[in-house]
């Protein structure tokens, strides 16, 4: 199979209220769209969106990386073992400059040709008999009201719900925390997420504090994370790493045995061949694997489900629950998150109706 033709769309996303990172708070998203057509008749598409704040790459490096292979993409053949994401894409896209997020696009949109040409889902591709549904977690961000959202989260059915902590002093994240569980019971998985924003001993105060509402997991929780597993060994605490994939091997997860969960975000470690190369040593190590979106739009979320289809662990809910922040959504049919589960199927038919009124085709070099 080769591909044919290569578009290049940026976009623009308003949100429906501001959105805080770490050093900046966003408006609205932007990102590019990576358009691929092979000689089988099928189009498929990549995003690449690097969140300001987490990914190394700007937009504009990443404009300039997909612009940089448009030309040596069209007429190229897609490897057939790519699907296998054992190394093929490295080997075949070695020669190019890629940064994270681009990888990402190039990655999907050329499995989503192979999986079109083969009459599968990308999650078909990856497996021989994926799930049909991709359970997700509930999101409570830092400026969202903790009880009323957590309450409609358990009534909705929700499995899991995450907490963003860390932004505000430790005494309110504990409040935070204890009212959610309190608001979730025993039945619904409680995760914490503090972005690195703890020194040692503030992540042992909060640790000791909320010990009773039994978290899953808090993800990062040290600016120091080479002492994560001292912090485990001293409160029993389950941690899960997330940006310390970024600077990691797969193969170098064997050193941290200390650790319960991995968080997977390919448009931050560069693409799935990678993330599937951690989630097979994860699952080695009998490490939880959760899939989790950077605030991609639709159409990355909808390959974010394929994949976690076939590398989550089944019934494990995921982090790609992040849609409801977009006021406009870039596919003709929506992917419906409600109840707090993706079907599968459906996020795969909706990838393929990206409307192209929304975007802005990019010209040049």
């Amino acid at each position: 199979m080769k591909i044919t033709a290569v578009k290049i769309y940026s976009y623009r996303l308003p949100l429906v209220r501001p959105l805080l990172l770490t050093r900046e708070t966003l408006q609205e998203r932007q990102g590019f769209l990576l358009s691929l057509s092979s000689d089988t008749g099928h189009t498929a598409w990549g995003e690449a969106a690097p969140l300001p704040g987490f990914s190394r790459e700007t937009l504009a490096e990443t404009g300039t990386a997909l612009r940089g292979l448009r030309d040596k993409l069209a007429g190229a053949a897609v490897p057939e073992s790519i699907e296998q994401l054992n190394g093929q894409f490295n080997d075949w896209l070695s020669s190019f400059t890629l940064c994270p997020s681009a990888q990402f696009a190039v990655e999907t949109a050329a499995l989503g040709l192979l999986a079109h040409s083969r009459d599968l889902t990308l999650a078909g591709l990856f497996c021989h008999q994926p799930p049909d549904t991709v359970w997700v977690n509930g999101l409570i961000t830092n400026d969202t009201p903790v009880v009323e959202t957590a309450r409609r989260f358990s009534r909705e059915g929700y499995r899991a719900v995450k907490i963003k902590v860390g932004r505000r002093p430790i005494d309110e994240d504990v409040v935070r925390t204890r009212d959610a569980f309190h608001e979730l019971g025993h039945g619904v998985g409680l995760r914490l997420d503090a972005n690195r924003a703890w020194s040692f001993d503030e992540a042992v105060r909060f640790a000791e504090m909320v010990l009773d509402c039994d978290p899953e997991y808090v993800e990062e929780p040290l600016s120091d994370p080479s002492r994560l597993a001292e912090l485990v060994k001293l409160t029993g605490t389950r941690v899960a790493l997330d940006e310390s994939l970024v600077d990691m091997n797969p193969e170098e997860l064997s050193g941290h045995t200390y650790v319960s969960a991995i968080i997977l975000k390919p448009t931050l470690l560069g693409g799935v061949e990678r993330a599937a190369m951690f989630a097979r040593k994860a699952r080695e190590m009998k490490i939880r694997v959760i899939v989790s979106s950077s605030f991609e739009s639709s159409v990355g979320i909808a390959a974010l489900v394929q994949f976690a289809a076939a590398y989550g662990a089944n019934d494990t809910p995921v982090g790609l629950d992040t849609l409801s922040w977009f006021k406009q959504d870039l596919l003709k049919e929506p992917i419906d998150c409600s109840g707090g589960r993706i079907m599968v199927a459906q996020s795969a038919r909706a990838a393929n109706s990206v409307i192209e009124d929304l975007l802005t085709e990019v010209s040049g070099v």
